[in-house]
């Protein structure tokens, strides 16, 4: 019997020992950081009870420590059970992201000690210090991102964030059809302190091009058959009056005939002088000699009207190879709407009337013709044609000009009496 004692007391010791090194082995799998077992003392004889319980308050689970623990002890369910009661007990060192609990579970935690883990005591979270920061954009308002986020817009070109946290952010700032004066800005963030940023946006061309189309269709469809492809010829009659700087101005009846091909037919006439001159591409052609100086500088001031002709003009705007443009995608003067035609031999800026009639145009190059101006006014608005009678053009010396006014106009007259000459 007593060796029987003896043997059950041998399997005793040895049962309590595996328990012992299960428990330490749990320990050093879980209560640990960087893997490691964080016991700040080992239980001594007379201040068990003292050791231990200063041991528990300074035992730290980590993600890494459960991550090994896991690799370590898979389907045993002792150390697991084990593992659970001290997360109850001692919470957790770190708080679970969504990406450590996917890590949890490929390293096969079950479903009790992730509940374990949702529960149990987190570390506190750090206090946040924040600071204002203020996102304005010019001129017109924006959409804000702050570190890639979406924060809001500006209203009146202004977004207050009151509540940033501390440290270095990344602001940038959209609009369609606009482009910022910078991708983004980096701002340091101090706790208590406001940060102001601007941006300053422009429209990007694609969108000023798109604008400025839709202006010089607007203008298209203001002048009616003016614009329309059939339009041939129109017949007027009225008076030419040439301003030259220093001299009385000269005025001239004229009759004329003109056409979209810059070819046209005039006739001028004044007190007892009368001429009939014909324009062609190559150049002038008089009936007869001009007697007087101012019949002498009736060519050019005719040169100048005919070329200036909206009929003409307009054919040469839409050749596929000039560019409208918009300065601007903010409404600007509604009165006045202005933009650009764009080509290869200079540029013209084009106001429009509040009928989106031409009302001025302005020629800019780097030729003698910069500055040179043409004013339309007075339309005449009958059987779907819509024609200035007055057409006015300025040197760029802003003294000198020619005003062709027109008393009636005529889209492809029936009248032939005056024909163009054969090509």
């Amino acid at each position: 019997m007593g060796q029987c004692w003896k043997a059950n007391h041998k399997v005793s010791r040895a049962s309590t020992s595996r328990r012992r090194n299960v428990r330490s082995t749990v320990l050093s799998a879980i209560l640990a950081t960087h893997s490691v077992v964080l016991l700040t003392a080992l239980p001594q004889q007379g201040s068990e009870r003292q050791t231990d319980s200063r041991a528990h308050a300074e035992l730290r689970i980590t993600l890494e420590g459960l991550l090994t623990f896991l690799e370590k002890h898979q389907a045993d369910d002792v150390s697991e059970a084990m593992a659970i009661k001290l997360i109850d007990l001692h919470g957790l060192s770190f708080t679970p992201t969504a990406d450590d609990l996917e890590r949890l579970k490929r390293a096969s935690a079950s479903s009790e000690m992730l509940q374990a883990i949702e529960r149990a005591k987190k570390p506190p979270k750090p206090e946040v210090k924040t600071g204002k920061l203020i996102v304005a954009c010019q001129p017109v308002d924006c959409a804000v991102w702050l570190n890639g986020i979406s924060v809001g817009s500006t209203n009146a070109g202004v977004l207050p964030l009151p509540a940033v946290p501390e440290g270095s952010v990344r602001i940038s700032a959209t609009r369609a059809d606009y482009e910022p004066d910078r991708k983004a800005a980096d701002a340091s963030i101090q706790p208590n302190e406001t940060t102001s940023v601007e941006f300053a946006l422009r429209p990007s061309r694609e969108a000023l091009v798109a604008a400025g189309r839709v202006l010089f269709q607007q203008m298209l469809n203001s002048l009616g058959s003016a614009s329309d492809p059939s339009f041939d010829a129109l017949r007027a009659s009225g008076t030419l009056q040439i301003d030259t700087t220093g001299e009385p101005r000269v005025t001239w009846s004229v009759v004329a005939l003109l056409s979209k091909r810059n070819e046209a037919l005039f006739e001028a006439s004044r007190n007892r002088e009368k001429y009939e001159i014909t324009q062609t591409p190559d150049g002038y052609i008089w009936k007869k000699a001009p007697k007087t100086k101012e019949a002498r500088k009736l060519e050019d001031a005719l040169r100048l009207v005919s070329d200036k002709q909206l009929s003409y003009l307009v054919q040469r705007l839409k050749d596929p190879n000039v560019v409208m443009i918009a300065p601007d995608l903010t409404r600007g003067d509604p009165m006045a709407p202005v933009f650009r035609a764009e080509a290869s031999w200079g540029t013209w800026v084009i106001t429009l009337d509040t009928a989106r009639h031409p009302s001025q145009i302005e020629m800019e190059s780097s030729g003698l013709s910069s500055g040179l101006r043409v004013r339309y006014s007075d339309y005449l608005e009958e059987n779907g044609l819509s024609y200035p009678r007055d057409t006015e053009v300025i040197l760029p010396n802003r003294t000198s000009g020619v005003k062709l006014r027109f008393d009636k106009v005529l889209v492809s007259p029936e009248d032939k009496s005056m024909r163009l000459p054969a090509k």
